[in-house]
């Protein structure tokens, strides 16, 4: 009988344990080892014609000289494109954003990155994160929401880019 107890208070302990490592992992822990998603739309207006597109953005968060790495992907080549210095390869882009920052605190459950005038605050919704861009030199802020993906669906969209099939 006494054995029968152990047995049951040792699986309940482990049962009440978490094994889900991502789910102990720190914000910064977490953020590294995922990949997140930001899907939109966007419209320009060039010489009286609208454009509408949608676009993918894909974040690889870093934390080394950048906070993260974009992969964006349009479904519409030429409007982002036009007049742009962005470093497009075929029908897509991977391109570090806010270099030279520093990461100016590192909470389990907050990061705030700063650079050029920008605070950039994260945290963790659920499998998410919120993202909220705070311009200091106008208090413009810009409140955003990343959806988890994975590099796998990354890798299918560049595998189309370079098939040739800019508009997936």
């Amino acid at each position: 009988m006494k054995n029968l107890i152990f047995l049951f208070i040792t699986l309940v302990f482990i049962s009440c344990s978490s094994s889900d490592s991502e789910e102990n992992a720190t914000l910064k822990q977490y953020l590294k080892s995922n990949i997140f998603l930001k899907s939109g739309f966007n419209t320009l207006l060039d010489n009286g014609v609208e454009t509408k597109f949608s676009y993918d953005i894909f974040y690889q968060f870093t934390f080394s000289n950048q906070l993260y790495m974009e992969y964006v992907f349009d479904t519409n080549t030429s409007p982002w494109r036009g007049g742009n210095s962005y470093p497009w390869n075929t029908c897509y882009m991977y391109d570090p954003a806010y270099s030279n920052g520093i990461l100016i605190v590192e909470e389990n459950d907050r990061l705030v990155w700063d650079v050029n005038n920008t605070t950039i605050v994260i945290t963790r919704t659920g499998d998410d994160v919120r993202v909220k861009y705070i311009r200091t030199n106008n208090n413009v802020i810009i409140d955003e929401q990343y959806k988890i993906s994975s590099i796998d669906i990354v890798n299918q969209k560049i595998e189309a880019r370079i098939n040739g099939n800019c508009r997936d």
